[in-house]
């Protein structure tokens, strides 16, 4: 998409009533030209969509006319980019989702997306213990080359934070509210930090969002997408850790939990997903060994028993299925046959294959992950894909 396109998304996206499923919507029916927002054909092939309610048309068509009509310009707050799905720059782990955010808004440096990243969360009310460890294996992933990933909350999400910059590393913070939004406001100094300190704050939010209870379950998500490998270090049976646990469940992620006191409620989380499954993380260096086999298919924990993780809700979109282990090569389906034809006569955008090929994203995106890491095809510069070499 070009900076125009982009730019008119993240204006539609500030839309109340627009998230990030109906965004992918409007990039279909647009053939991903949101400028055309700006024209009469835009509006029409929107109402022919039928993509957004009613009051929601009418409030985007009243916003884009201001801003078509030289009476608003649209800024993004400074420092803030946009990386849409198909930029070179969007994060790999994110693509690899089932439900990846079509726009993504990051402040800091994007280098930190280079190295490989765990995720390190918990409890707002730590223990002495948990705080310990929190900080310890903080400094050891970092010291290792690693980047820490956590919320910013109180507790142990800070504590990861704090413990990554003092050890001069890079962290990265997923935020419920809008990426310029430090949530919360008593971490303001900390989210400065961060990006003083070649961190990376990141959201799916629009600019300007401020965090409610219902936007951290997709924070949760973000926070396992992004990474290679989610460590719980203290939780209750209940909470958002143990949210990002599922989804880390949900994404196939390596799941890693620190053993605590059996008698005390701040290990009880952790220690239900030990007796599911997780690996115990004993040490930082031996997480991410773990993650080496794990980035080959050797180790994809099942995390049903014990009542360790709650069944997923229809709302949130997943089934409560625990990912399938890896099994013998299978036959290409007649998507994956269609893609690799494409892809042989001459390299393709994302949006190219998604016209020629009539694909939803959700069908289309994972595929092109799926032949990815299976060798089959490359990514090349500009957001193109080329089949391999010899395959």
């Amino acid at each position: 998409m070009t900076e125009a396109d982009l730019l008119a998304a993240a204006v539609l996206h500030g839309v109340r009533g627009v998230g990030q499923r109906r965004l992918w919507r409007v990039y279909e029916i647009l053939s991903g030209s949101f400028r055309l927002l700006c024209t009469r054909e835009g509006w029409e092939r929107l109402r022919a969509g039928r993509v957004l309610p009613e009051e929601v048309f009418r409030a985007a068509g009243e916003r884009f006319a201001r801003m078509c009509g030289g009476k608003e310009t649209p800024r993004m707050p400074r420092g803030v980019r946009i990386l849409w799905w198909g930029d070179p720059e969007y994060p790999r782990g994110l693509r690899e989702i089932p439900d990846p955010p079509f726009l993504l808004y990051v402040r800091g440096d994007l280098a930190a997306f280079g190295l490989p990243a765990v995720a390190v969360v918990g409890t707002r009310r730590p223990t002495a213990y948990g705080l310990l460890l929190a900080e310890r294996f903080a400094k050891d992933f970092v010291s290792e080359g690693a980047a820490v990933v956590s919320g910013m909350a109180f507790g142990i999400d800070a504590a990861a934070h704090r413990s990554a910059l003092r050890a001069g590393g890079r962290t990265i913070a997923v935020l419920a509210s809008g990426v310029d939004v430090p949530t919360p406001e008593a971490h303001r100094r900390l989210y400065e930090e961060i990006l003083e300190g070649g961190g990376l704050v990141l959201s799916e939010m629009p600019p300007g969002t401020a965090a409610e209870r219902g936007l951290f379950p997709l924070r949760n998500r973000l926070l396992s997408g992004v990474s290679r490998a989610v460590l719980v270090v203290e939780s209750r049976s209940r909470g958002g850790a143990m949210l990002t646990a599922e989804w880390a469940q949900r994404h196939g992620r390596p799941l890693f939990a620190v053993p605590g006191p059996v008698f005390s409620p701040a290990s009880e989380g952790p220690n239900r997903l030990l007796a599911a499954g997780a690996h115990p993380a004993l040490s930082a260096r031996e997480v991410l060994a773990r993650l080496s086999s794990a980035s080959s298919g050797e180790f994809r924990p099942s995390l049903q028993a014990e009542g360790a993780l709650r069944p997923s809700s229809p709302r949130d979109g997943g089934t409560g299925s625990a990912p399938e282990s890896p099994s013998a090569p299978r036959p290409f389906t007649p998507e994956e046959q269609a893609v690799l034809a494409r892809l042989g006569a001459a390299p393709r955008t994302a949006e190219e294959l998604l016209r020629e090929l009539s694909l939803e994203p959700s069908t289309l995106l994972p595929l092109l992950v799926r032949l990815e890491l299976a060798g089959l095809v490359r990514r090349l510069p500009g957001g193109r894909y080329a089949r391999a070499e010899g395959r």
